[in-house]
């Protein structure tokens, strides 16, 4: 199906789809991660006289329950539109969803059909570009070409309000990384290092009881996005468990972060040596 230029499913974290792989094949008990990935999808829209083919970004994630009495989350990236469009067009879907019956099982498939068929009706392409804030300006100032990273140590990540301002602003800031919710919570994001820079402001700016940077690293000038880790910004999870959900497998967290090349930063971030949780291969 993702067989045209520009189409792609991307998985930033496989471990969930191994454990996936292995319960089914009854070679563990159960598995508490959940399955999320991104889908590349080219749509045309309607401008007339014209119409133009773009690029949209469907996150996708399964929490767990799922078909049986959780619907899937997704969350829609399209550059180009209207702020109102967008939040519109996120609405209605969500109401496409929330309307397939519980235990119903509602794919990404019927998703990207739902899209296909109803896109124009909500989506209002931007006569012109809108004027960037002065985060994203573009200047003589090198941190217009410079690649950042930091790394963020937070003593809890809880608020559904905190963990959507993290995602938007990441995708706002076209900056690529990770959220790992929970207790404790941690955030890397990559980017422009003047978006970098803007991103860790805003989140200073909320109520934390304890945030702190960890670590920035500045890499200097770059001319594509070849030394990036991640292709997008995602929320991560690693066998929640406890009363409320809020503590995470580490050992699967080192895991991810070795599958990155970046287990270094694990020690950086906890002040401890990683140790990766059994995985099936």
């Amino acid at each position: 199906m993702f067989s045209g230029e520009g189409e792609a499913i991307i998985i930033t974290n496989t471990t969930p789809f191994t454990e996936a792989k292995h319960y089914l094949n009854g070679h563990i008990q159960h598995f508490d991660s959940i399955l999320s990935f991104t889908v590349k999808l080219c749509v045309t829209l309607l401008h007339p006289p014209d119409e133009i083919r773009t690029g949209i970004k469907l996150h996708c994630s399964f929490p767990r329950g799922y078909p049986i009495s959780a619907s899937p989350r997704v969350r829609v990236i399209c550059d180009g539109i209207s702020n109102s469009s967008h939040i519109n067009f996120d609405n209605k879907l969500s109401e496409h969803i929330n309307s397939i019956p519980v235990g119903e099982q509602c794919s990404v498939l019927d998703v990207i059909e739902w899209i296909q068929e109803n896109i124009n009706k909500y989506i209002q392409i931007n006569s012109q570009p809108s004027k960037p804030t002065n985060s994203m300006t573009n200047s003589t100032n090198n941190d217009s070409l410079t690649l950042s990273r930091i790394w963020i140590y937070s003593h809890h990540i809880y608020s559904i309000i905190k963990r959507k301002n993290i995602l938007n602003w990441a995708e706002e800031l076209k900056l690529t990384g990770f959220s790992l919710p929970g207790k404790p919570g941690i955030i890397h994001a990559e980017g422009n290092t003047s978006c970098v820079d803007e991103f860790y402001s805003r989140l200073k700016a909320l109520n934390w009881k304890r945030l702190s940077c960890k670590l920035k690293e500045d890499l200097g000038i770059v001319t594509s996005s070849v030394e990036k880790k991640f292709s997008d910004f995602q929320e991560i999870s690693f066998d929640p468990h406890g009363s409320r959900d809020y503590h995470m497998d580490l050992g699967k967290f080192f895991q991810f972060l070795k599958d990155h090349g970046l287990e270094d930063k694990f020690q950086i971030l906890f002040g401890v040596k990683g140790t990766a949780s059994k995985v099936y291969s």
